[in-house]
């Protein structure tokens, strides 16, 4: 059980790095207060968030979340939970379709630098550990 919270965290935490390399905002405003298991991000102004999720399901076929009732527009949520979402390959994979539909929607951000950064972020890695 230890294991599996840890490598939640790790992924969680390396999202949250990722995010932050693109010049997004989480939704928490501490640390101590995100979830190991999804990844709240605050819609930059102007960005249409149903859009940037249309993009993202319908191109790319990546699913992320969006807020509900009052949150509604205002965030979305990146997914990182058990044992096939909660790992780097999935990770990345979700972190550069965002970089790519932000850009299609009109948000640029640079390419590789929220992969990279959040790449980066688990070197302690190790599938072997599980």
């Amino acid at each position: 059980l230890g294991r599996v919270v840890a490598r939640h965290q790790a992924v969680a935490g390396a999202c949250r790095v990722g995010v932050r390399a693109l010049g997004l905002e989480l939704w928490p405003v501490r640390e101590e207060i995100a979830a190991s298991c999804v990844t709240a991000v605050r819609t930059p102004p102007g960005l249409d968030e149903e859009r940037l999720r249309d993009a993202m399901r319908h191109r790319y076929g990546v699913t992320i979340s969006p807020g509900y009732g009052e949150l509604q527009g205002k965030l979305f949520r990146l997914g990182h939970m058990g044992p096939v979402q909660a790992h780097p390959t999935v990770l990345a994979a979700q972190l550069a379709v965002l970089e790519r539909a932000l850009n299609d929607v009109g948000h640029p951000v640079p390419f590789g630098a929220g992969v990279g950064a959040a790449m980066a972020a688990l070197d302690d890695w190790d599938d072997a550990a599980d």
